[in-house]
């Protein structure tokens, strides 16, 4: 019985991930880079994000970019995620960070960093910006 439930999950659809919808992809990204999935997370990066992700698929923890994503501030804050996102701010036309989880020690907010290009919000980083300069972006996303 068990193993037919998870061939049931398995075998159902992925979530539709909404592109136009900042807080979707967020959402999106994160929990491919929980998991890491690099292909999932491909599948909603940013264009320049693309060629580092194919090179830390085929060179995993050699690759000199890999500590910098798996270990340390930014792996410790996604590991900790645990599902919910706050609104994203608008900074200009093309990027929205949304935040989630909890402050950094210093008082900084952890940040899904997205760019918009081709009519789809793509992955790009997760920062720590201040609260100050955060909310410097408006919550209203740009009409397209």
């Amino acid at each position: 019985m068990n193993t037919l439930c998870i061939l049931l999950v398995l075998l159902q659809d992925p979530p539709k991930v909404d592109r136009a919808n900042a807080a979707s992809t967020a959402k999106a990204a994160l929990t491919a880079y929980k998991a890491k999935d690099l292909d999932a997370l491909g599948a909603v990066a940013a264009s320049s994000n693309l060629v580092i992700l194919k090179e830390l698929k085929e060179q995993g923890e050699k690759h000199p970019r890999w500590k910098s994503l798996f270990v340390g501030g930014r792996w410790e804050a996604v590991s900790k995620w645990s599902g919910p996102t706050l609104p994203a701010r608008y900074f200009g036309e093309k990027l929205a960070r949304v935040p989630f989880g909890e402050p950094t020690a210093e008082g900084r907010l952890t940040v899904v960093v997205l760019k918009w290009e081709e009519g789809k919000w793509g992955f790009e980083d997760v920062n720590f910006p201040t609260r100050e300069s955060f909310e410097q972006g408006s919550l209203e996303a740009p009409k397209r």
